[in-house]
C-alpha cells in the first residue's frame, strides 16, 4: 500500500509540473517571447521533462532496474495524459498515440530511471 501511495504522489507531482510548464509556455507564446511555430516542440520538451521526473521518482520508489521502471513510468504517464486529452477533446484516436515523437519522452523516462536508481538513498 505504501508503494501505491508513493506512486500516486509521484504521478500527481508530474501532472502538476506538466500543467505549470504548459501554462508558462502558453504565457510565453501569448507575449510573443516564444514563436507560435515552436509550440509543438515545446510541448514535447515539457513532456520529456515530466517523463524524466516520473522515471526518476519511479526508480526511487520501486527500486527495480532503472531503465525498466523509468520506461514503465513514462509510458504510464504518456497514456494517462493521452486519455485525459482524448476525454477533453472527445476524439479517441489510438493511432495518434503511436507517434515517433513519443519515443523521445519514453527515452527521457528511461534516463530518469537510470539516474533515480543510481542515487544514494
Amino acid at each position: 500500500m505504501d508503494i501505491l501511495k508513493k506512486s500516486i504522489k509521484a504521478f500527481v507531482i508530474c501532472i502538476v509540473l506538466f500543467i505549470m510548464l504548459t501554462a508558462l509556455a502558453s504565457l510565453l507564446m501569448q507575449t510573443g517571447l516564444l514563436p507560435g511555430d515552436t509550440a509543438r516542440l515545446c510541448m514535447y520538451v515539457i513532456l520529456s521533462l515530466c517523463c524524466f521526473f516520473a522515471g526518476l521518482m519511479a526508480a526511487d520508489i520501486f527500486g527495480l532496474k532503472g531503465i525498466l521502471s523509468g520506461l514503465l513510468a513514462s509510458v504510464a504517464f504518456i497514456l494517462l495524459l493521452w486519455c485525459v486529452i482524448s476525454l477533453y477533446e472527445g476524439v479517441f484516436n489510438p493511432v495518434s498515440l503511436i507517434n515517433k515523437m513519443n519515443f523521445i519522452p519514453a527515452a527521457a523516462g528511461m534516463m530518469g530511471g537510470i539516474v533515480g536508481s543510481n542515487t544514494k538513498k
